[in-house]
Parts: structure tokens; sequence; C-alpha cells
């Protein structure tokens, strides 16, 4: 089994993993590709997996966190992703808002990874004291590469040419170019903002249903004798987190507070207690987390209160 076809397996395969088992996974599927790039004539088309990541048929994520953990597994054979949190994204082929620039990255790593494959045995330097005949094939292949190097040279200052022209005829319509371009733009920023306001709610509200099985589950499985229920209500913590994990890549905060933290009605919702004063009120205990996007506050935490009373030492 080559990297791509084992990379195709994971994807298929290794969705509900957990995430230690998905870092072993990628280190195999790391050894897989240094071992095929270290198969003569030594190139990076050696790795099929390699070669559709430079190609974009890879997911983003999975393409730039693969050839960062090949780069450092050929400068330290010791290397392993076991400790690597962002392993719970593998393998999980999700789009993200940084696709274009995981995409460059990756370009550069495989640049890098390039310049540390050995050389062909050819390739290493010769003795320079003896002297070097030239055939008369040679000259003329060095004929024919001067004579496509001009060629070439002539072809892509014609193509510039044509590239001025152009910017010049468009630069006469810039300004109707230039609100056609803003009002698509602003209905693209429309639309993603739209999708992703979506997905953010959908999360929250799987969040909530699952918070709520552990809110009904947990005591009964803690005080059961039944092993496996209480570790099963165990798994939705795992659960929840990951679900924070998966918000944060849309630049939404998890709101929790610790005992003691003041109370603050703007991001506070208290259980149990209807009338307090806010002043001399703190957190006792965090129910539930609250998430915010920037400066909106999407849902409160919900907390338990306690009275605190402060002298006054003036």
């Amino acid at each position: 089994m080559n990297s791509l076809e084992m990379y195709k397996y994971l994807l298929k395969n290794s969705w509900d993993d957990h995430p230690r088992i998905r870092a072993m996974n990628a280190d195999r599927l790391i050894r897989c590709i240094v071992e095929e790039l270290y198969v003569p004539p030594y190139l990076l088309k050696n790795s099929p997996f390699l070669t559709a990541a430079a190609q974009e048929q890879i997911c983003a994520f999975d393409a730039l966190f693969m050839v960062i953990g090949t780069e450092k597994r050929l400068q330290d054979s010791s290397f392993t992703t076991l400790e690597n949190r962002n392993v719970i994204y593998l393998f999980r082929d999700m789009r993200m808002h940084s696709d274009g620039k995981y995409r460059s990255d990756t370009r550069r790593i495989l640049r890098r990874i390039k310049l540390l494959l050995p050389k062909e045995p050819e390739e290493s330097a010769k003795d320079e004291s003896e002297p070097v005949s030239v055939s008369v094939y040679e000259k003329e292949r060095l004929r024919h590469l001067a004579e496509r190097s001009q060629n070439n040279q002539e072809i892509s200052d014609a193509w510039h040419l044509q590239q001025r022209e152009l910017v010049d005829t468009v630069n006469g319509l810039e300004p109707t170019v230039r609100a056609v371009t803003t009002a698509l733009t602003d209905l693209r920023d429309r639309i993603q903002g739209y999708t992703d306001t979506r997905f953010i709610e959908i999360l929250i509200r799987q969040y909530h249903q699952i918070a709520d099985a552990w809110d009904y589950h947990f005591e009964k499985a803690r005080n059961s004798d039944n092993e496996d229920y209480y570790n099963a209500v165990l798994n939705y913590s795992d659960f929840m987190y990951d679900i924070i994990d998966y918000l944060a890549l849309f630049g939404v905060e998890e709101i929790r507070s610790e005992p003691g933290t003041p109370f603050d009605g703007s991001i506070h919702t208290v259980r149990g207690t209807k009338e307090f004063s806010p002043r001399e009120t703190v957190v006792r205990r965090s129910l539930r987390s609250g998430f915010r996007r920037g400066d909106t506050v999407l849902e409160k935490e919900r907390i338990l209160t306690e009275v605190t009373r402060y002298e006054n030492r003036n």
C-alpha cells in the first residue's frame, strides 16, 4: 500500500478514531512517505501522497500537517505526532477559512523537503583537475538551448506587453469594475457569514443536546454499579470538548468562569437564584459553558452564585 492509498484508507475509516490512534496512523503515513522518498532517484514524485498534495488533491489541512511531519521526520527520525493536539482534525476532509494559506505553506515546505533529500551519486562533485572536453553534440545542444532561451524570452516579453495593454484597458473601466467587485465581495461575505452562522448554531445546539444528556445521566452513572454505563457517559465530555474545538475554528470562544469570578450579567445567567445583588455576587460553580464570537455573546454561561461581602477599608 503506497502513501496515497494509505491516506485514502484512513480518510474512509478513521472518522471516529481516538486522537491517540489518529496520531499513530499519522506517524505510519509519515514513515511511509519518508520510505518512498528514500528510493532512488530521491524525488518528491516518488511519494504519491506528496504528488497529490502538490497538485492540491489532498484536503488542505491534511496536506500541510503531513508535509510538516515529513520534514521533521527527515530531520529527526524520532519525531512523532502523539503530542500534537491538532491530530483531532486529521482525516476528516475539513474545509477551513485558512485553506489558501495552508496550500501556500504546503508548497513552501515541499520545496524545503526537496533540499533535504539525498543527491544521486552522479551529481557529486567531480575532480576539477581533469580537463572537460566538449563534444560536437554538446556544442550543438548548447546552441539550441541558447536559441530556445532567447525565443522564450521574446515570448515572455510579448506576454508582458499584452498584459500592460490589458491593464491599461481595464483601468479605463476601473470605476465600473470597482463597483461590481465591491458588490460581489459584499455578496460573498454575506453568504459566507450566513453559512458560518448557521454552522455555528448547529454546533452549539449539538453541544447543548450532549450537555443535557450529561446532566441527566452523570450522577446516575456515577452512583450505579455499571462501569460500562459510567464510561459511556464520560465520553459525553469528550464530545463536548470536540465541539468546542470545532467552534474555535470559526472564531468562537468558550465562556467558562473560575469560582470566585465576579458576576457579569453580560456573560452570566444565574440558575437557582432569583434575587441577588450583582456587586456582592461571585461565581460559585460553572454549570454550562457559554460562547462568544468577538464582541457578540452567542450563549451566556450558566452559573451558580454565592454572595461575598467586602469590608470598607477606607
